[in-house]
């Protein structure tokens, strides 16, 4: 009897039931009664239903059905959690060239299995000799550059410093010459004086002796006068009178030039020391705005060295760019040597290549690697999880899978990422979850389609009975037991954790017992 057969007669069974009395297993139409039984067994996960059909040949459209539902207390688990599907998605890892490169030659193709150690690409030849061509060029310039620089900057600091040594040196030089002119005219000054002063000190000298010997001249002539009276006396004495007079002419004659010469050598004193002085206070003028002189360069060797500084660091800042360009292309150099010891990409992984974005002639870049490798031995599935479901699941959560591609075995895994990211909108509106899937032996393949649940709570190895077989009385659990001559028993039963569907028997019953449902 097929499916359709099936559910028709079950709906003319319970119509049959609601004219009859529950818990009954037979009531009788006629004492004629031609019993017709047709027996259907259908099997399913929890018990045996049959159907039996009589017919009374007095009322032959009258009929009686009686359904019995067998459960079979079992030992094992009980899981409870949230659901969703999604695809299989192999650990990526992506591999590029160090530096961007035009590819020379590709040895794989995308779905393509590879193993460590083969060879994904090469660097096209060519590509390398002409940017090292190139490079070596850049760097010609750039090495040009920096030596022009560094001489500039050393011209720069040398004519610096020489315009102010000679700026310095020449107001020194020039103090230098003004002093020793004053002073050499000083000391000649000074010399003259001294011989001004010998010789009036001289002069002087001859003053005193010649009025010396005038006055020694009158005493001699009074004493003369006194002790010579006679007339032949007087006659002697007036003789030696006149001639006394000849030579005191004489003496005062050269007494007025000797005070004549020291009158003029006094005046030309006087002018000597006015001049020396005239000529010390030109020294002292000068020294003291030498003193000034030299603080103005202090402060102006300041100033310059503040104004060099700018200069200086400017020239050293276009060294500095100079050599960071030389050490710029230097390391593009090594980089590509590098690349010309190392120009061919092997696997890292033993994989899938799931993408390959370049073809032969094509320049790479740093974003967008070569190829992408599936990991074989790392696998995930991304579960789409609604968001009713998505608050029961977090970061660690235990994980059952059934792969369609192997219906007949469960995989176990661990919840690695939840992408709170919502995708759709709506009251249609699901999340993004990532399992990472334990090892196991399965040849699982990128884009497999994957059915999950996500285990909140399950209870292990304990006694297990449909919800169906349980019936409620008084706030009570029972189940009717079948006993081995065929009679039922009704037990009182404790229930523990359910899913909704299965139960755990806490007590009032064992393993392999049956329980029967309607009858």
């Amino acid at each position: 009897m097929d499916e359709k057969k099936i559910e028709s007669s079950m709906g003319e069974l319970e119509n049959k039931e609601r004219d009859t009395k529950m818990g009954k297993k037979y009531k009788a139409l006629s004492k004629k009664t031609i019993a017709i039984v047709v027996g259907v067994m259908i099997l399913a996960p929890t018990g045996v239903i049959t159907y039996t059909k009589f017919k009374d040949s007095n009322e032959t459209n009258s009929e009686l059905v009686s359904r019995e539902r067998e459960y079979e207390v079992k030992r094992g688990d009980i899981i409870a959690g949230s659901n969703g599907s999604g695809s299989l998605k192999l650990q990526a890892v992506n591999q590029n060239f160090e530096e961007p490169v035009e590819i020379g030659e590709l040895f794989v193709k995308e779905g393509e299995r590879v193993s460590i150690g083969d060879k994904i690409a090469t660097i096209s030849e060519k590509f390398i000799n002409d940017k090292l061509e190139e490079l070596n060029s850049q760097l010609e310039r750039a090495t040009a550059t920096l030596v022009s620089t560094k001489n500039n900057k050393q011209v720069t600091v040398l004519n610096q410093n020489k315009a102010w040594e000679d700026k310095v040196q020449g107001s020194k030089n020039q103090y230098e010459s003004q002093r020793n002119s004053l002073v050499n005219n000083i000391n000649q000054l000074t010399d003259k004086l001294n011989d001004v002063n010998k010789k009036l000190e001289d002069v002087r000298r001859q003053i005193e002796e010649m009025q010396n010997l005038a006055t020694a001249r009158n005493v001699d002539e009074n004493h003369v006068l006194q002790e010579n009276s006679t007339v032949e006396d007087t006659n002697l004495l007036q003789e030696s009178n006149e001639t006394k007079e000849s030579d005191a002419e004489e003496i005062e004659a050269k007494l007025q030039e000797l005070k004549l010469t020291e009158s003029t050598l006094l005046s030309e004193k006087s002018l000597l020391e006015t001049e020396i002085k005239n000529t010390n206070q030109s020294l002292n003028s000068l020294d003291v705005e030498r003193t000034k002189e030299k603080e103005s360069e202090v402060k102006e060797e300041s100033a310059n060295r503040e104004i060099n500084a700018l200069t200086n660091s400017e020239l050293d800042h276009s060294i500095n760019n100079a050599q960071k360009e030389v050490d710029k292309i230097n390391e593009q150099i090594a980089k590509v040597n590098k690349l010309k010891e190392n120009s061919t990409l092997y696997a890292q992984i033993d994989g899938t290549i799931l993408n390959l974005n370049y073809t032969v002639g094509s320049t790479t870049s740093s974003e967008i690697p070569i190829v992408t490798i599936g990991e074989n031995a790392k696998v995930f599935a991304e579960i789409t999880v609604t968001q009713e479901e998505i608050t029961k699941i977090e970061e660690g959560q235990r994980v059952n899978l059934i792969v369609s591609a192997y219906q007949d075995q469960m995989l176990e895994g661990t919840v690695s990422f939840i992408n709170l990211k919502p995708n759709g909108q709506g009251s249609s509106v699901n999340y993004s979850v990532m399992v990472e899937i334990s090892e196991n032996d399965l040849k699982l393949l990128e884009g497999m389609t994957v059915s999950a649940q996500f285990i909140v709570k399950d209870v292990k190895d304990v006694l297990t009975l449909s919800n169906k077989a349980i019936t409620l009385k008084d706030g009570k659990q029972f189940v009717q037991v079948k006993q081995d001559d065929g009679t039922l028993k009704e037990v009182e039963i404790t229930t523990g954790f359910s899913d909704g569907k299965i139960s755990e028997i806490v007590s009032g019953l064992s393993e392999g017992d049956t329980v029967v449902v309607g009858g």
